[in-house]
């Protein structure tokens, strides 16, 4: 049975889906009593963990925000205008609270005309403008499969992240291709304590590490080949 754990942003209610007891249609009753027609749906999905509301968000003093037993409808005078999320990534079955991947906040909703996606170099990213929140219920991020999706995927990225550092004329020097890929080993692994999560933790930690190795040698060798021949 899969399931699905997603807060949601329409307009001026945020409603944290993870925090919906299942089964509870409280915020559609009120509605309703409220408003003749009720305008809020609490949704039951069949074969699919999952309970959660869908609202307008129209109402300045919402029923189904005060009828809500869990407080999973959020709504004050001032509300943000966007909410980053935790990001739960899970690694071979497990859940990695460690080395820098946990709480891995992402900015994933926002407010009509308060925020837009932007391009990078790997993956896109939402910016903002005014005040972001945070939710408590994280999104469950399946990063890779095994090892060779890790490896193809890394592959692939090294080589869009080095068209962008050469593309800002970012400098890449010989020592940097083993000072920032142990810098980052380290950095997850030691600093960001890695080592808690047992051997993922280490795994982890030299796979992000020769992600950074190859970025950095991509960037290197593209410096090379625009020097003349001879050129160290």
């Amino acid at each position: 049975m899969a399931t699905v754990t997603l807060p949601v942003l329409r307009d001026t209610l945020a409603i944290d889906f993870g925090a919906c007891p299942a089964g509870c249609h409280a915020c559609a009753e009120a509605c309703a009593r409220a408003r003749a027609v009720a305008r809020i749906t609490a949704l039951d999905l069949p074969g699919v963990s999952f309970h959660g509301a869908v609202t307008c968000g129209q109402c300045g003093e919402p029923a189904c925000r005060d009828a809500c037993p869990t407080g999973a409808i959020v709504k004050d005078d001032g509300p943000a205008d966007g909410y980053s999320i935790p990001r739960r990534n899970i690694f071979w079955g497990a859940w990695v609270r460690h080395g820098g991947l946990y709480p891995d906040y992402q900015l994933r909703l926002f407010r009509r005309g308060a925020g837009r996606f932007v391009e990078d170099a790997v993956h896109e990213s939402a910016r903002v403008v005014g005040r972001v929140e945070t939710l408590a219920e994280p999104l469950l991020h399946h990063s890779y499969r095994d090892l060779e999706d890790f490896v193809r995927r890394s592959n692939r990225y090294s080589t869009l992240s080095a068209r962008d550092w050469v593309r800002r004329g970012r400098p890449v020097r010989v020592r940097h291709l083993v000072t920032r890929p142990l810098g980052r080993f380290f950095s997850m692994y030691i600093v960001q304590r890695g080592f808690l999560d047992g051997w993922r933790g280490f795994v982890l930690a030299v796979l992000y590490a020769e992600y950074v190795f190859l970025r950095m040698a991509k960037v290197w060798e593209a410096g090379r080949a625009h020097k003349p021949h001879g050129g160290a």
